[in-house]
């Protein structure tokens, strides 16, 4: 008995052995590309996690114990700690202390109460194990979006606006070692929590890092969306609203690559979720959590203030049929929670800009700027080439936004505009059932409010991203009850007409994929030089500036993105006035330019040729005057041969 026993211990590590032996002798000669390096980034992002983890669940452990379930916890206790991380990363920012070892010691911290709360992992370890594992399509779709989402998230960092701000301003401030005021870039005045987390990323291990990190928090969005869908309609529910919204192509680009639409989008999901769960239990502590993810949310993206909008609105209206006066204590508690989380922005730019949000009001601030006036002018100017809608186009746009999603505007924009057609059209299947839960009816309210403030300001659908989870829970609501309130052969063209418009979803997101080429360099099809070389036309040049002495300071001309740049660079406003054209225009010839350009430091000029003209094009970026034109023209004469040239760049000395 004792031998079998034994014999039953060995079999299996024999088995082991025989695995390791085989697996290093077959990935040495097939490897998948930088195994090692991506899996030593993906331990280190859920090490992160758990530091989230700890510092959230300081707070949310406050919540009555059987009030939410494991998951809930958890999910709650992380999306809370990563804004905790942000907010200790602005302060620490104030202290000059954006370095590895002080952002290590800020992650260990969060390792403490994470451990004291092990148990909750453990429940949560336990809930995962006791799950039914019979084959689910919604389960299908769920892993079959994470991975894809996961692959293209070791893709280099291509994106406009990531290469304009979203990572190239965390770089910045990494290179100083604290927060810098940058007067030719105005999205250094909004707020910044997502930013604050790519920082850390950047810090610990580079852009990769900060790209999972943007997968950590859109697999968190899917968690809450399961969650809430279960407690709507039970796990089926759940199931299809995360499957919806996670092969939903916009929520899937969106993910990686430095944009902060689908953090946005999880935070204003989870508000709202944690004021259902307020309005369901009366716990005090869910309507703190509900506001701090509210503020978490506008200190992300000034737009996340619906949130504190909607939310106080929902909590009014639902109070007047009952108590005015505690609904209106409710609303401002509510209201006060969210204030206070974003309050740090607020404060922030009133030390850099003299305004708390920057760039609305912009002719009000502390600080009298020639630059503030002009760049918040600049930023709204450019703003209308975003058509606004009356109050009675909402209905036309309805139907825009699910089948002409192409025209919401152009350039980056546009990964917000796909995959809408599945949400909106199984929408309606609500109708069927003969009756909402409450979540369902708070959600549709929720849904109409957003949807009304942002079908009349200037419309881009990236910006209507909150919405998705939204309607992913309706529509995941209405197809699990077609098929207990319809006839049979209504709920076979549902399912019919669902796996049309999720092959179509698929057929979008790989034909974005291969324009984007976002496969090709974590499949090992490309190497990372190679891809930026071809996908960025400055590449090639800010690899060669890269290489000049430490003290260079270089003027982009023609060109707003900084990032992979690793020396100090001055970039080309769009929407304030770009001194370079202030300082010829201003300048008596081309000589008192140059020692204009000297006096500020600028050590050498690198020219976007090709960038330049398509700004000017855009934007009229360079007004020249006449006599500004001729010693802009004659200065390039007199500097001598560039130091690098290709056909979009050059690089001159100064």
């Amino acid at each position: 008995m004792a031998i079998s026993t034994l014999y039953s211990k060995i079999k299996p590590l024999a088995i082991l052995l025989l695995w390791g032996i085989f697996s290093s002798a077959y990935f040495v000669r097939f490897p998948i590309p930088d195994a090692p390096f991506r899996i030593f980034i993906m331990a280190t992002a859920g090490i992160v996690l758990l530091s989230a983890f700890g510092y959230g669940a300081l707070l949310v452990r406050h919540i009555q114990d059987d009030l939410l379930h494991p998951g809930e916890f958890f999910v709650f206790s992380a999306l809370i700690g990563f804004g905790v991380l942000a907010l200790l990363m602005i302060l620490m920012g104030a202290f000059s202390l954006w370095e590895r070892l002080p952002v290590l010691i800020l992650i260990s911290f969060g390792l403490v109460p994470a451990w004291s709360e092990r148990h909750k992992l453990v429940q949560v370890k336990n809930t995962l194990a006791s799950w039914d594992s019979g084959f689910s399509i919604p389960l299908a779709l769920i892993a079959l979006g994470l991975f894809l989402s996961l692959v293209i998230s070791f893709s280099p960092p291509t994106y406009y606006d990531t290469l304009v701000y979203h990572y190239a301003l965390p770089q910045s401030y990494i290179n100083a070692g604290r927060w810098v005021g940058q007067p030719t870039l105005i999205y250094s005045a909004f707020p910044q929590n997502l930013e604050m987390l790519w920082t850390i990323g950047i810090v610990l291990m580079g852009d990769m890092l900060a790209n999972i990190f943007g997968w950590v928090i859109a697999a968190l969005g899917l968690a809450v969306v399961y969650q809430a869908g279960t407690r709507l309609a039970g796990k089926s529910t759940g199931l299809w609203a995360a499957a919806l919204l996670s092969v939903m192509p916009s929520y899937l680009l969106l993910t990686p690559g430095g944009y902060i639409d689908v953090g946005l989008t999880v935070f204003i999901f989870s508000s709202f979720y944690a004021l259902c769960l307020w309005f369901e239990t009366r716990q005090p502590m869910l309507l703190l959590l509900s506001g701090c993810l509210a503020g978490l949310a506008t200190g992300t993206k000034y737009t996340g203030g619906l949130a504190i909008i909607i939310g106080a609105i929902l909590l009014i209206k639902e109070g007047l049929s009952k108590d005015v006066k505690s609904s209106l204590k409710q609303a401002i508690l509510y209201g006060s929670c969210s204030f206070i989380t974003f309050l740090p922005w607020m404060v922030k730019n009133i030390y850099f800009v003299g305004n708390p949000v920057f760039p609305f009001f912009y002719s009000w601030t502390m600080k009298p700027s020639p630059w503030v006036r002009e760049a918040g002018q600049g930023y709204f100017r450019a703003l209308v080439e975003y058509e606004p809608r009356s109050i009675t186009s909402l209905l036309t746009l309805v139907w825009d936004v699910a089948v002409k999603g192409l025209h919401f505007g152009g350039g980056m924009d546009v990964l917000g505009d796909l995959g809408w057609g599945a949400l909106v059209c199984l929408l309606p299947l609500t109708w069927l059932s003969k009756k909402w839960p409450t979540m369902l009816r708070l959600g549709m309210h929720y849904l109409l409010l957003f949807f009304v403030a942002w079908g009349m300001s200037r419309p881009v659908l990236r910006f209507f991203l909150p919405a998705a989870p939204l309607l992913a829970l309706g529509a995941a609501f209405g197809y699990t009850s077609v098929k207990n309130n319809t006839p049979h052969w209504f709920y076979r063209a549902t399912q019919t007409l669902i796996a049309f418009l999720l092959l179509s979803n698929a057929a979008t997101f790989f034909l974005v994929t291969d324009s984007l080429q976002l496969f090709r360099v974590p499949l090992g099809l490309e190497s990372r030089s190679m891809h930026l070389t071809k996908r960025l036309k400055y590449y090639s040049a800010a690899r060669f500036v890269n290489s000049l002495p430490e003290n260079t300071l270089i003027y982009i001309v023609g060109d707003q993105c900084s990032y992979y740049y690793n020396r100090p660079v001055l970039v080309t406003p769009v929407f304030n006035n770009n001194p370079l054209t202030s300082w010829a225009n201003e300048a008596v010839n081309s000589r008192d330019l140059l020692g204009r350009l000297r006096y500020s430091g600028v050590t050498h000029l690198l020219i976007n040729h090709t960038e330049m003209e398509r700004l000017d094009r855009a934007y009229r970026l360079f007004p020249f005057t006449e006599r500004g034109r001729n010693n802009w023209i004659t200065l390039q004469k007199q500097i001598g041969h560039p130091l690098f040239k290709d056909k979009d760049c050059e690089v001159f000395a100064l």
